[in-house]
């Protein structure tokens, strides 16, 4: 730092690289100052709305959008039954065959005016996930997206018109100020030598570059910073810082908002870099990519997960000779104008994505936020359409209170919604549209430009140090227009003044030799100084070549880490999102497990309640039973006694008969008769049963009783099931069975019995004429006490055709039998007609 005498020695000024640019004739008016905006009452812009529509991923996909003109696009439901149709008109619509530069030209291009006229600009990207955001933001290197081309375009119209680098320097209060020359250089040699191992960026080195340029008015010089944060979860996080607080987690510091003096909003600590040409504006863009939060989802392969706001800032210094040089260095004339380009996150539903866990969170966080965004529009849209005074929430989400200024009249605000036309996004899609035509409906109040003054904190402490050394310095004195020994001459022959004129001359003489000496010496001495300076200056050159070579060798080990570390965390993200989908899986088994496990629990609850209600059922049922049966055992016993006593009375009856010595031994068919009429009197059933093979004594005379004969008339509308044999040969007898209620069964099993009350086998065998014959059993189906049916068999009937003429019957004419065959005879029918079965019946004799 050299000493200079301010405001007493002109001819040394205080220089920095502003001044070597701009040369010593360049002046500076005072009325080019411009730094921020004021309201105009009255005046008002719209905030413009565009919209554009991505291409269909595949043809055969069905499409809800469709483009009525320039300027509307219609949105159908995905149900063809649903004729119901909403229109919404934009200021242009873009269709899915847009180019990237006509989206460019249109929406970007005016802003980028605005910026290089030092006016300030907003530009928002809004759509759900997968519309195309990104894509409209960065593109790619065969379609450069808007970001890209509006450094183009500000670096191809300033290319010639750039001061040197580090001439301006962020002060941290959200403006800027000259630095010194010396400061200057220091840190232009630091970056003397470029870094030959500097990354390539990734899909835009092959690039095609944008090669639109802007007319400026002459008269200024630019230098342009570039800021790059994102605000995730509602925190902000600076992109370009290199200083990580967790270098293995890579969690940044969170930086906060502030006013500056001016009421502008600016991210405090966030890192400004200057750049001077795309190349250097896109390195820091792909540095800052690398470090977004992107996550997949359902929709997007590499969905954003927060808002990343890409900042340009323009610093421009007017140049005119309307005044002295010496103003040159005042930052009073500086002009700051910024343009924020802004790539919101899409709005998510976790029906669609799936998503879980911190991705779930992420989502919502990202919708908390852009509904915050919708009802600042809302309120903002009441304030002026119904002239309501209701506060505006901006601060109630990050990216509203960033960018109130622009809402309040700080620069002009853009929007470009993407929609996604697949059927599918229908809902998403209506919302998207509903907040778009909303937000035409704002008006920004328009800004103009203002004076103000920027101090600058590096002037006060070298003007300070300027006058200290100044002070301190010994500044030798020769005046060579006074005599030592002031005489004045009388006449011409004053013989005094001339040897005092002579000695005064020698003194001077002798003056202006020590002061020539002084002055070599000084030469000599400041040539040493210079020459020593000089050599140490060659030194620190060879010393910094020297550590450039290092720091080269250790950049090309740090690129190959670099590398190595990206390719591990690209290992690490693959690794882990295959973590997270097994552990989605995990917990989805688990869950599933967990409900199937309390599904079965419930079944084996339900189960063992209805074990206890059915054995409580049972208990009750066998009680029941028990008890009906009993009772029924006991009826039983009781009509068994009745009927014992009944038939003992009978057989005493009989035995008295037999006993008697007066029977003749012939009885007649009258007294059987009278005497089955008797027994079948005492028995009580109306009924005489007779066992296969047992014939009557009695072959002739008048039929006196049917002993097979029912008085209860009931009994002929009675259920009859009938057993046939699987192939039986039908008789043409004209006897043939006729039963009213009847059901025809091969095979028998349990319901039908338990359904029936008469049982009726039917069977057929050669008779010894070699005809058919056919019998018919006919029996009583009873219930048993277990609650299963019996068949007790009561009669038998047969069918058997004869010639009338001869065959081998038997004779039927009436014998004499002996009184045992009579008594036999008697017994045999008596113990079928009472106790239904053939056992032979003891009778004891008295």
């Amino acid at each position: 730092m050299r000493p200079v005498r301010v405001n007493q020695t002109p001819s040394r000024k205080r220089t920095t690289p502003l001044m070597k640019a701009l040369g010593a004739s360049a002046k500076v008016p005072v009325s080019a100052k411009k730094l921020n905006y004021v309201k105009v009452e009255g005046a008002k812009d719209p905030v413009e709305v565009y919209c554009r529509i991505r291409p269909l991923a595949n043809e055969n996909h069905s499409s809800c959008v469709v483009q009525v003109d320039d300027t509307t696009i219609q949105l159908l439901h995905p149900d063809v039954h649903n004729n119901k149709a909403i229109q919404c008109s934009f200021r242009h619509i873009f269709n899915e065959n847009t180019a990237q530069k006509e989206v460019f030209d249109r929406v970007g291009l005016p802003l980028v005016d605005d910026l290089l006229n030092g006016k300030n600009g907003l530009l928002f990207m809004y759509g759900v996930t997968g519309s195309g955001k990104t894509y409209t933001m960065t593109g790619t290197a065969e379609e450069t997206g808007v970001l890209p081309r509006c450094l183009d375009v500000i670096f191809n119209s300033i290319d010639q018109r750039q001061v040197p680098k580090y001439t301006f320097k962020p002060d941290g209060s959200n403006c800027f100020f000259i630095q010194p020359e010396d400061q200057a250089q220091m840190e232009a040699m630091a970056e003397a030598h470029p870094r030959s191992s500097r990354r390539k960026r990734q899909g835009m080195e092959d690039r095609i570059p944008d090669c639109s340029a802007l007319e400026l008015q002459d008269g200024s010089m630019f230098a342009v910073f570039v800021q790059y944060v994102e605000i995730y979860n509602n925190i902000i996080f600076d992109l370009l810082d290199d200083t990580p607080i967790d270098p293995i987690k890579k969690t940044f510091q969170q930086r906060h908002l502030r006013e500056d003096a001016y009421r502008n909003i600016f991210v405090v600590g966030a890192r400004e870099m200057e750049v001077k040409s795309v190349a250097e504006a896109l390195d820091v863009l792909e540095k800052g990519q690398r470090r977004r939060r992107v996550a997949q989802t359902s929709l997007n392969a590499e969905s954003s997960r927060s808002h990343s706001i890409f900042t340009i800032r323009v610093v421009q210094i007017p140049v005119s000779v309307d005044i002295p040089e010496d103003m040159i260095n005042s930052e009073d004339l500086l002009t700051i104008s910024q343009f924020s380009l802004v790539d919101l996150a899409g709005s998510e539903r976790h029906k669609r994505t799936g998503n879980r866990g911190n991705l779930l969170k992420e989502a919502s966080n990202i919708n908390n936020s852009l509904l915050t965004l919708r009802t600042c529009l809302e309120v903002m849209r009441e304030n002026q359409q119904m002239g309501s005074s209701r506060v505006i929430p901006y601060r109630d989400s990050k990216v509203t209170h960033m960018f109130k200024t622009y809402f309040e009249g700080g620069g002009r605000v853009r929007m470009l919604v993407c929609i996604s036309p697949e059927a599918p996004n229908y809902d998403e899609n209506i919302q998207v549209l509903r907040f778009a035509e909303m937000t035409q409906e704002i008006q920004v109040v328009r800004a103009t430009e203002i004076k103000v003054t920027v101090q600058n904190p590096a002037k006060v402490p070298d003007v300070e140090e300027y006058q200290r050394i100044e002070q301190t310095m010994v500044i030798p004195s020769y005046d060579f227009t006074k005599l030592v020994h002031p005489v004045e001459l009388q006449d011409d022959e004053d013989e005094e003044f001339y040897p005092v004129l002579m000695d005064d001359l020698e003194m001077r003489k002798k003056s202006r030799q020590m002061a020539i000496e002084i002055s070599r010496n000084t030469y000599a001495e400041v040539y040493r100084q210079t020459h020593a300076a000089e050599q140490q200056l060659l030194q620190y050159y060879q010393r910094i070549a020297m550590l450039e070579e290092v720091v080269d060798a250790r950049d090309k080990e740090i690129a190959k880490l670099r590398d190595k570390l990206y390719g591990l965390e690209r290992e690490k993200a693959g690794l882990q999102r295959e973590v997270s989908g097994l552990s989605r899986n995990v917990k989805s088994k688990t869950s599933e497990l967990k409900a199937k496990e309390h599904a079965l629990g419930e079944k084996e609850a339900e189960l063992e309640r209805h074990r206890v209600v059915a054995a409580a059922k049972a208990a009750t049922e066998v009680k029941k039973r028990t008890v009906e049966y009993e009772q029924r055992i006991k009826s039983a016993q009781a009509q068994f006694k009745r009927e014992t006593k009944n038939t003992r009375a009978v057989l005493n009856r009989v035995r008295r008969v037999l006993d008697d010595s007066h029977i003749p031994q012939s009885v007649s068919s009258e007294s059987l008769s009278s005497l089955a009429s008797d027994a079948a009197d005492s028995h009580g059933s109306g009924h005489v049963f007779r066992a296969p093979g047992v014939t009557n004594g009695v072959q002739g005379g008048r039929a006196v009783a049917n002993m097979r004969h029912r008085r209860s008339l009931s009994q002929g509308d009675a259920q009859w099931v009938s057993h046939e044999p699987t192939m039986p040969v039908r008789q043409s007898t004209v006897l043939q069975p006729k039963l009213k209620k009847k059901k025809s069964r091969t095979k028998l099993n349990a319901r039908d019995l338990s359904k029936s009350e008469r049982y009726l086998l039917m069977h057929q065998e050669q008779d010894n004429n070699g005809g058919i014959e056919t019998q018919f059993y006919k029996g009583d189906v009873l219930p048993t006490c277990s609650g299963g049916s019996q068949v007790v068999f009561q009669d038998v009937e047969v069918l058997r055709q004869q010639s009338p003429t001869g065959g081998s019957a038997q004779s039927h004419s009436p014998r004499k039998r002996s009184h045992e065959e009579q008594n036999r005879d008697v017994e045999a029918r008596c113990s079928v007609a009472v106790e239904g079965h053939s056992a032979r019946t003891k009778i004891s004799r008295r």
